[in-house]
């Protein structure tokens, strides 16, 4: 496959998640199965899971180590909430994580451990703004 493929699709159930990568014409190129999300406390360690069940089906498409795709649409149990599915949304889009490393990357904070500091700090004083935090 030469291109990006178009969606990274997680059906991400209580018991059960299915991910599917599909190409631009709508040939699937890989699926894969791992565990579900039981509660919203489960995120974490979902996904943990869901990293590694991304990089099973990157594997099974042959795009080992690449862009997964061009879009994410996810079905999760336990997002029902606006606030829940704010939550999902920014954690697969990285959340603190995304704010640590624009952190990292400032030429005054340039520690690792510095930037996650002041990754909790602006996240704990911002939190009433931030549905996921």
């Amino acid at each position: 496959m030469n291109g990006l493929p178009a969606v990274l699709a997680i059906d991400g159930g209580n018991s059960k998640t299915d991910l599917a990568l599909v190409a631009e014409d709508g040939a699937l190129l890989a699926t894969v199965r791992g565990p579900g999300m039981r509660s919203p406390e489960d995120l974490g360690s979902w996904l943990e899971a869901l990293g590694a069940l991304i990089a099973r089906a990157q594997l099974e498409a042959g795009r080992e180590g690449q862009v997964a795709a061009r879009h994410i649409t996810a079905c999760v149990a336990n997002a029902d909430l606006p606030e829940e599915e704010e939550r999902l949304a920014a954690a697969l889009r990285g959340g603190r994580k995304r704010v640590a490393d624009a952190l990292l990357a400032h030429p005054l904070v340039g520690q690792y451990e510095l930037a996650g500091r002041l990754a909790d700090r602006l996240i704990a004083e911002n939190a009433s703004y931030l549905a996921w935090a």
